[in-house]
């Protein structure tokens, strides 16, 4: 009885697993975000990806986002379960998916993974961070230290239900950096460049505002945002 309750099941559609399989099935696997999507952004585009709509929006050329898969049924169940349900093992799953697609050659010279912060009030309720799990498992995979050096001190409402505008005035001036932690942690140099890790990416409200709170110290070279899950 207790081999059927824990049985070795995909994170998205919940079919068992072969004893070589980790995490996902074959199917969800090979549903990932690989085929016509904008190098740069994860944004679904067209053949000429030099004219990304999404990249022109954003007009940040230091920011990168990676994602593993849109933000559609039955990934966004598995967000779901992850972040209320707490199945923390989801986000050991995510970073092991992540990291088999990621062109290493990106990360190259990045100083460091940075976790977005839930609030004091999110945490007390979940028990945990979401994207501190992602950044902590992805980290150690491919080796770069994780830096909790941002922190929100403001109590933003839930977003799914919202639309551009309202994503920006609820996260304004929400992330601040803990300079006392970046001093002790960061390795003393002009430029950084960062991972930022979080569990989906929407309209890049939230990422705007941790590279304020960034900003603030220091200067940033480059930006990739690596999420599980990206709206496009």
């Amino acid at each position: 009885m207790l081999n059927l309750i824990f049985l070795n099941k995909c994170i998205i559609c919940q079919k068992i697993l072969s004893k070589n399989q980790n995490y996902f099935c074959n199917k969800c696997e090979s549903k990932t975000l690989l085929d016509n999507i904008c190098p740069k952004c994860s944004s679904y585009t067209e053949l000429n990806l030099t004219n990304c709509k999404f990249c022109q929006k954003m007009n940040n050329e230091k920011i990168i986002i990676k994602a593993i898969f849109p933000y559609v049924h039955p990934y966004k169940q598995s967000i779901f379960k992850w972040k209320y349900s707490g199945i923390r093992k989801y986000g050991k799953g995510f970073a092991y998916i992540l990291k088999e697609q990621l062109n290493l050659n990106i990360i190259d010279n990045i100083d460091g993974i940075i976790p977005v912060p839930i609030s004091k009030e999110r945490l007390m309720e979940r028990g945990f961070n979401q994207a501190h799990d992602f950044a902590k498992y992805l980290g150690t995979s491919i080796n770069i230290p994780i830096y909790d050096i941002i922190k929100r001190h403001k109590n933003t409402t839930r977003q799914y239900s919202q639309d551009k505008a309202q994503r920006q005035q609820n996260t304004d001036k929400s992330m601040l950096l803990d300079i006392s932690k970046a001093k002790k942690l960061l390795p003393k140099k002009k430029t950084y460049n960062f991972i930022i890790a979080d569990d989906i990416y929407t309209t890049g409200a939230t990422i705007s505002e941790c590279l304020k709170a960034l900003n603030s110290y220091c200067e940033i070279g480059i930006i990739i945002v690596l999420v599980v899950c990206i709206v496009i």
